[in-house]
């Protein structure tokens, strides 16, 4: 009699089916870190969205006022640069950062005022090196000075370690100052990106970097002129005003 070669030994069917079953298990073990992936991603490229159109919103903004942005915050009315740029984007939404959301009311921890958006505003384009704004067009290294940074209630951690828990806060700012800055302890610019902060430079780009410094263990840093991460800078490609010539500074 011919034997059937179709047949399966009954060892290898059993083995066939355990295989089947790992591999489901580890289907389902990983499925929470591709969702988390997947997540992450989401927020990482709407804040990108969000960043770039608030840009050319204050691009526009700038062209309506004799080249001038708005103040981030003025602390006797409260009156802040995203109520001043109503009008200039399309809706609320865009100033809301997703890696970063409001979970209850919080304040600016200069002014006290209330904080309408999850992005903070480059101060150095208001009453830094002169009275009153900075010629926003007299900007020798747009595509590479931070205009917007992600920003939203502050945390207790920078993010950019491996383990983090973000514990935010009821506070935040209207306006980016440096990566250095704390307010009790608190990190008003965290990386909630895989260890990366998301910021628009001055000419409408949007990128997420790696924050070359944290904290003074991280090496020499200019607070006002000095590297953001990767080849953007808190002011002019990290060089004085007309001085591109220069080597920037950290």
């Amino acid at each position: 009699m011919t034997q059937n070669t179709t047949q399966m030994p009954a060892s290898a069917k059993r083995m066939q089916i355990t295989a089947v079953v790992v591999t489901g298990l580890l289907a389902l073990l990983s499925l929470p870190s591709v969702l988390q992936w997947q997540k992450n991603h989401e927020q990482q490229t709407l804040s990108l969205s969000h960043l770039h159109r608030l840009a050319y919103s204050l691009q526009l903004y700038a062209q309506d006022y004799d080249d001038a942005l708005p103040e981030p915050i003025a602390p006797s009315s409260c009156l802040d640069w995203t109520t001043r740029l109503r009008g200039y984007y399309d809706n609320r939404q865009e100033l809301q950062n997703p890696s970063n959301p409001f979970q209850r009311p919080i304040k600016d921890h200069a002014t006290g005022c209330p904080i309408h958006s999850g992005y903070a505003l480059n101060q150095r384009f208001y009453g830094q090196f002169s009275p009153g704004p900075f010629p926003f067009y007299n900007l020798v290294l747009p595509a590479q000075t931070a205009l917007l940074v992600e920003a939203g209630p502050m945390w207790k951690t920078t993010g950019r370690a491996e383990q983090n828990s973000a514990s935010p806060q009821p506070w935040g700012s209207f306006a980016y100052t440096d990566t250095l800055q704390r307010f009790n302890g608190l990190v008003p610019f965290p990386s909630t990106h895989n260890h990366k902060l998301c910021l628009a430079a001055a000419d409408g780009h949007a990128v997420c970097v790696r924050v070359a410094h944290y904290s003074p263990a991280d090496g020499p840093h200019n607070t006002m002129l000095g590297r953001i991460g990767s080849h953007m800078y808190n002011w002019n490609g990290g060089r004085p005003n007309g001085h591109a010539d220069q080597p920037p500074q950290e």
